[in-house]
């Protein structure tokens, strides 16, 4: 009989898009967070 969910390192694969989609997140917040800085320090700078 097959096998209705399909694993990978033991993990489903609703599990395996959380955790992508928890990387993504702290990627884009990495980013967005480095465009701020860089837009908070060159706005302190025209002071």
């Amino acid at each position: 009989m097959a096998q209705a969910t399909m694993t990978l390192f033991g993990a489903t694969r609703n599990e395996i898009y959380f955790v992508a989609f928890l990387i993504a997140m702290t990627l884009l917040g990495t980013y967005v967070g480095d465009i701020g800085e860089a837009v908070a320090r060159l706005l302190y700078r025209r002071r």
